[in-house]
């Protein structure tokens, strides 16, 4: 089991970086809040690789990869996210991952290599 802390852009919501947990193990991801108290703003996503089309490395402006979108073929089992997004919590089919480099390489190193990989456009202004 691969942890990583990053941040977390899905249905319409985002959770910047450190406030979420991302568990990349045999069976799947599970990305959910790092602090039990967040737990009732984010909900935590749970999906197994056979549900992800593919993983879209996402670039920014001067080519920096920053983050992992994963691309589903179903929706994610969710739990918690009790709070505000509780009206998004069923729309997510496309999480993005945000991490810094180094974490990103552990993430891309401990995904199945026989799901698909391309890169998008992903603006953002990293610290």
């Amino acid at each position: 089991m691969v942890l990583l802390i990053g941040g977390l852009r899905a249905g319409g919501m985002n959770a910047t970086w450190p406030l979420i947990s991302v568990f990349i193990e045999e069976a799947g991801a599970v990305i959910a809040p790092r602090r039990w108290w967040f737990g009732w703003f984010v909900p935590t996503y749970q999906f197994p690789w056979s549900s992800v089309r593919k993983i879209a490395v996402t670039v920014g402006l001067f080519g920096s990869r920053h983050g992992v979108r994963f691309i589903l073929t179903e929706r994610p089992r969710v739990s918690g996210g009790q709070g505000t997004v509780m009206l998004w919590r069923r729309l997510v089919g496309r999480p993005i991952v945000r991490l810094f480099p180094h974490a990103l390489d552990r993430a891309l190193d401990a995904i199945p290599e026989n799901i698909p990989r391309t890169e998008c456009r992903g603006f953002i202004f990293w610290p």
